[in-house]
């Protein structure tokens, strides 16, 4: 296909008839499979192609339908089933039309199933799975197809033939992904996709095997829906022989259901699993997940982590990972970290859709292939992801060069955890405050954090009962205390700089506090942990994708650099130096304020002011006017009056009579420029 033609074709599949979203997708299959398997009339079920003859009675349809299922058992949508169950009922006759109308307007799409290579037939799979039919359709399962692209391009580097496991919803819709030339095993608990995938299969045009009981084979595909962590096992037959308490397998300490699953089918597995997992797998300590990645480092399996970016799922913007598990691997192989979060989006995706370019595909594989070490890959071995305590995080490894340069300060500097020198006060639950008629006490937020690190109030207000004053630990914040945002905004951090009474920390927030015994005070520890240094520290040591946060595990072990006196002293320093900047910008913010408000009143001022001063200048003018003399005034009063003074007082108040004159006329040209 071309590209003209390729956008004749997205166009086509994209237009629906009036049917609901499930019913349109199931419309559009089983129209295909229609002129893949019945593409000339035969034994009067009329063919796809057959322009002579019509579709217009249920007996016509009926006979179609027998003839698809005689060819492949079980491969018909289940909206096209349900039609035949309701064949009495009025819509069934309009649906016959809808049939007979896309026929024709189908011509192109089906000439292309029908004919084509499966290279072909897997991009019209990639466009129908396009279709948004929203959270409760198949579009919940369906994995972004470069992920699968490239999962594809790992299993033909171990064989291009051999057979393979897809298990799980995800894995089960991703099977067309891997049936060029191999046979596909594959079994889903959900009937209406199970029918879908298995339709969307038989476009190959051949009849496919499915899982009756497990049997182990060369490679696997699995995934399972990406919050799904609880699921009822007897809807999992292919692992229900390994439920029994006979079976004495690891498995046992695993609870989460992903990483059980993938547990129990790499087991299964000859060579290589693909498993697509949330992001919890590499780095959560509950429901035995720890347990899970330890068993994975200690059996030698870990091949591959690579970090996934957002909308990998059509149904969620979380990230997920890929884990590579591999049989036989050497005792001395290294595990390869991959960050692909960071991978080009297509120019024509839409927004908050990712469509990655094959060339982004492409690149992916040789580094994982190559096993190089670059800006986006790391070797890591065994040991040195158990003295991380079997952490997987791909940035817990995967060191940028602002990273390296952070690991070499600290490393030249001598350092304690956090923990030894604060006390952790963990916040109240919910359940615990917002009691009616209880007494008022005041919560600090992250916004009561100001752009110095001080906090000076507890803007929230709660209501708590009795029993919350009963208890003997209350999470009261104390002057000095340092509050850490560990939740949501991580890293954010204060210092309590008075007295607050009856104030505790917000459910996101957490206490530090410096042990009175400790040789660093808090403002020391307050820069420290506000510093770029720091804030890399612990944006690195951050979990979670959805709402990140960070466990107070990771916030115990936090590097800190024990400082000297004089470091300590400058830190009291840095801290009422930013005090005076923050009041002398919190004044400048207020007279800009103030500026702006009342700038056009200031402005009206200041010209009646001006006209007043006019005024003024003129009336003063016309008085002096009246004081004036002539000359000859002024010669006969000074020869009368010169002989009853001195000739040095009569200079001194000439030179008074002068200088007044010089000063008056200063001042008015001052007046005058002013007001200019």
């Amino acid at each position: 296909m071309n590209n003209t033609q390729l956008k004749k074709i997205k166009d086509l599949i994209k237009v629906n008839p009036k049917l609901g979203g499930e019913a349109w997708l199931d419309t559009l299959v089983f129209m295909l499979l229609w002129a893949k398997f019945l593409p000339q009339t035969e034994n009067e079920a009329i063919g796809f192609f057959d322009v002579l003859n019509t579709v217009d009675s249920k007996e016509k349809i009926e006979k179609i339908l027998v003839k698809l299922r005689r060819d492949g058992p079980g491969m018909l949508p289940e909206f096209i089933e349900y039609m035949e169950d309701n064949s009495s009922r009025v819509g069934y006759i309009k649906h016959i039309e809808n049939f007979e109308n896309l026929r024709s307007k189908f011509l192109p799409v089906a000439k292309v199933v029908a004919t084509g290579s499966s290279k072909e037939i897997e991009t019209i799979i990639d466009l129908i799975l396009e279709i948004d039919i929203g959270f409760s359709g198949y579009g919940i399962y369906s994995l972004n197809k470069g992920i699968l692209d490239f999962s594809k391009k790992v299993f033909d580097n171990i064989s291009e033939n051999c057979e393979i496991n897809c298990l799980g919803p995800v894995g089960t819709l991703a099977a067309y992904k891997f049936i060029e030339n191999r046979d596909v095993f594959y079994y889903d608990p959900y009937d209406r996709l199970d029918r879908f995938a298995s339709s969307l299969l038989h476009l190959y045009g051949k009849v496919l095997p499915k899982i009756n009981r497990w049997s182990p084979r060369e490679i696997t595909f699995l995934g399972f829906e990406h919050m799904m962590n609880r699921q009822n096992w007897d809807l999992v037959p292919y692992f229900s022989e390994y439920l029994s308490t006979n079976y004495s397998g690891e498995w046992h300490n695993i609870t989460d259901f992903q990483c059980k699953s993938i547990y129990l089918a790499h087991e299964n597995t000859k060579d290589t699993t693909i498993a697509i997992t949330n992001m919890g797998t590499l780095f959560s300590n509950n429901n035995g997940i720890s347990y899970f990645r330890k068993k994975l480092i200690e059996n030698n399996w870990l091949d591959t982590v690579i970090e996934l970016p957002p909308n990998v799922f059509r149904s969620t913007a979380v990230q997920g990972a890929l884990l590579i598990l591999k049989k036989n691997r050497k005792k001395n192989d290294k595990v390869q970290f991959l960050d692909f979060t960071n991978c080009k989006n297509d120019d024509e995706a839409k927004r908050g859709t990712l469509l990655i370019p094959e060339k982004e595909i492409e690149n992916l594989f040789k580094l994982y292939k190559n096993k190089k070490i670059d800006k986006n890959s790391i070797l890591v071995s065994s040991d040195e992801i158990k003295s991380q305590e079997y952490n997987l995080s791909v940035r817990r490894y995967l060191l940028t060069d602002e990273d390296k340069e952070i690991k070499n300060i600290l490393n030249n500097r001598e350092t304690v955890t956090l923990n030894s020198l604060v006390d952790f006060v963990r916040p109240l639950n919910s359940s615990s405050k917002n009691i009616k008629n209880g007494t008022e006490i005041s919560e600090i937020l992250i916004s009561d954090i100001n752009s110095i690190g001080e906090i000076k109030e507890g803007s929230k207000k709660v209501n708590v009962g009795d029993e919350f004053f009963s208890r003997s630990n209350l999470p009261f914040v104390k002057r000095n205390d340092l509050i850490i945002s560990i939740k949501g905004t991580i890293g954010k951090i204060g210092i309590i700089s008075t007295d607050l009474e009856n104030t505790i920390p917000g459910t996101s927030l957490c206490i530090l506090r410096v042990h009175d015994s400790s040789s660093i005070n808090p403002e020391y520890l307050l820069q420290y942990l506000r510093s770029k240094i720091c804030q890399r520290l612990i944006s690195s040591s951050s979990q979670g994708s959805t709402i990140p946060f960070l466990s107070i595990k990771e916030l115990k072990n936090l590097s800190i650099p024990i400082p000297s006196i004089a470091e300590q002293n400058s830190a009291k320093k840095i801290l009422k130096r930013t005090r005076e900047l923050f009041i002398s910008l919190d004044e400048m913010q207020n007279e800009l304020n103030q500026l702006t408000a009342d700038g056009w009143l200031q402005l009206n001022n200041d010209s009646l002011s001006e006209n007043s001063n006019k005024k003024k200048s003129v009336e003063q003018k016309d008085e002096l006017s009246s004081w004036s003399v002539s000359k000859s005034q002024l010669e006969n009063y000074l020869r009368t009056e010169s002989k009853r003074i001195s000739d040095t007082d009569l200079k001194e108040a000439i030179f008074e009579i002068l200088k007044s004159r010089l000063e008056e006329n200063d001042s008015s040209k001052e007046s005058k420029d002013d007001s200019s």
